[in-house]
């Protein structure tokens, strides 16, 4: 079973990400680049980098370089084509200009994740965590980073979910958490 764990992990912190994730590439035309995405192969699924779009952006970016949107909107592009070190690049641009920015740090997070740098992502969800007490996708992420530690800290793990639960109870991540957390409480043994 904890041979999948990290798999799994992967697949959960991708969804999350997305799943909190507001900012989308904007629909633009342009002429496409000859550059390549570094995705990695055997990724899981993933969505083609559509060059259009990442022309577009950069062109807002060259305009304005602090433009945090633009800045966002190309490291999804490379998150969702599980190019994760173009991913944080461009996340790591966000948090230059905007330190506190929610979604950099979460998403800078997941890119490091996923890079396999897990103390980078623990450091960047803490940060998120720190500066907003009430981001459920911050504690989800922390309660999934302590899951796939050999061996897992069930310990931390639980004390996440349980604030993504009091934070928002009715929502998705919640929902997720508690049947996750349902799951790995062993039944009472029968007298």
């Amino acid at each position: 079973m904890w041979a999948i764990t990290p798999l799994l992990v992967i697949a959960v912190v991708f969804l999350v990400f997305q799943m909190g994730n507001g900012s989308t590439a904007p629909d633009t035309s342009g002429t496409p680049t000859a550059q390549q995405t570094t995705a990695p192969s055997g990724a899981p699924s993933t969505v083609p980098v559509d060059q259009t779009k990442v022309a577009a952006l950069m062109k807002k970016i060259t305009a304005n370089p602090k433009d945090t949107a633009s800045l966002l909107a190309l490291g999804d592009i490379y998150f969702a084509a599980a190019d994760y070190k173009n991913a944080s690049t461009w996340e790591k641009k966000v948090l230059e200009v905007d330190p506190k920015n929610q979604v950099g740090l979460l998403a800078i997070g997941a890119a490091q994740f996923n890079l396999g740098n897990a103390v980078e992502a623990k450091k960047q969800w803490l940060t998120a965590v720190a500066l907003n007490p009430k981001s459920a996708e911050g504690h989800y992420d922390l309660g999934f980073l302590y899951l796939s530690q050999t061996p897992p800290d069930k310990v931390n793990m639980t004390a996440e979910w349980n604030k993504v639960i009091a934070i928002d109870p009715t929502s998705e991540l919640a929902k997720s958490v508690a049947s996750h957390l349902n799951a790995s409480t062993p039944a009472p043994s029968a007298k």
